[in-house]
């Protein structure tokens, strides 16, 4: 005769099952965009979607999702960010121990010369100068300083902003993008706004 424990069990999976097969298991394609995104690999994104889904029908808590996809793609992103701090060193570990950036900066230019001329010549004007007085005449950051009039600080926090926009002009050029889809692109827009939903 069979216990009536292992009956409800038994009820209990069928309706997990079918609360998967519902809302969940629809939008897998969605949530495998955006692991695949937020990870370096195929690989990576198959693991996390699977640990996300793992996680959602632990114990009794998928009876209290009120919006199964949104709560998918917020664990999704959740997972995928502590796996990036679990590689990454701390943000420490990029400060210098001067002040001042070295006088021999760090080679910045991507394989392509091409690439990279056009990207700068995207810049403002002041970035362009600056920077191609720092990495082509490999001007120190005290003769950066004396030629366009900044304090050691300011050239400091300038070569910052023009490198962050020379990246971003060249990854525009030449970069070409994991899988995107409306979802991901909803996730990020309600991440930027407070919200983190899927809508």
């Amino acid at each position: 005769m069979t216990s009536t424990p292992r009956l409800m069990a038994s009820s209990e999976a069928v309706v997990q099952g079918d609360w998967l097969r519902d809302h969940i298991l629809p939008h897998d394609a969605h949530y495998y965009a955006l692991a695949r995104r937020l990870s370096a690999s195929y690989e990576d994104a198959d693991a996390i979607c699977q640990t996300a889904l793992c996680r959602t029908t632990e114990g009794d808590q998928w009876r209290r999702i009120s919006d199964p996809p949104a709560y998918m793609m917020r664990l999704i992103f959740d997972l995928a960010v502590a796996g990036m701090e679990a590689r990454l060193p701390p943000a420490s570990a990029y400060v210098a121990d001067t002040d001042q950036l070295p006088d021999a900066p760090v080679e910045i230019l991507p394989p392509s010369a091409d690439v990279t001329l056009a990207a700068l010549s995207r810049l403002p004007t002041e970035a362009q100068q600056l920077l191609s007085a720092w990495r082509i005449e490999g001007l120190s950051c005290d003769a950066l300083g004396h030629r366009f009039g900044l304090s050691p600080d300011a050239v400091t926090k300038a070569i910052a902003r023009s490198l962050t926009a020379l990246r971003n002009a060249r990854y525009r050029a030449f970069c070409d993008p994991v899988q995107v889809c409306e979802w991901t692109d909803a996730f990020f827009g309600g991440v930027s706004q407070g919200q983190g939903g899927a809508r």
